[in-house]
């Protein structure tokens, strides 16, 4: 689910952060916190390895622009150019405004459930360590028919040189 605008495409979570930053500006953790804030119901969890590498872009394209603050801390702001592409994107045709955009979004990538739901957790969890268990599985049942296979060539020559010595009697414990 991508807006395709005349040169770039923008991922709904790049339009968010637009969005954000619209608002006002803000520091990297900040713009962080107003998505988790927006999203905390769901299993949408913004990060900074997510959100840093869009901004990284957005710089490139020109869209933001970084103040630097205090302790190599930088507050990013829209630029005119950014103001003029989040505007296009949301009054397109396809997006009639952010509430539909929103829920789109949230239909699209989140779950119904909320975050704390334990119970779905466990299910991922043992369906996970279900499917671990059944790759060990394999390997060993792959394992154990080499084995088998080892013991069926030892009995074999056994019992061939059992042939050869007629008259010995060797008892095997």
């Amino acid at each position: 689910m991508y807006y395709r605008g005349k040169h770039h495409r923008i991922s709904p979570i790049e339009l968010l952060v637009l969005r954000v930053l619209k608002e006002k500006p803000l520091y990297g953790n900040e713009i962080i916190n107003e998505l988790k804030k927006e999203f905390g119901d769901t299993s949408f969890k913004a990060k900074s390895g997510t959100i840093y590498p869009i901004l990284k872009k957005f710089l490139k394209r020109n869209w933001i622009q970084e103040e630097s603050g205090d302790d190599y801390k930088r507050k990013y702001s829209l630029t005119d150019e950014g103001e003029k592409k989040l505007e296009n994107i949301v009054d397109d045709d396809m997006i009639d405004g952010f509430e539909k955009f929103h829920q789109k979004f949230s239909n699209f990538f989140f779950f119904d459930f909320p975050r704390e739901d334990t119970d779905m957790r466990r299910i991922y969890h043992l369906k996970k360590e279900i499917k671990r268990l059944e790759r060990r599985k394999n390997y060993l049942e792959e394992q154990l028919s080499k084995i088998n296979h080892v013991i069926e060539k030892k009995q074999e020559k056994i019992k061939e040189i059992e042939k050869d010595m007629k008259f010995v009697n060797i008892p095997i414990e």
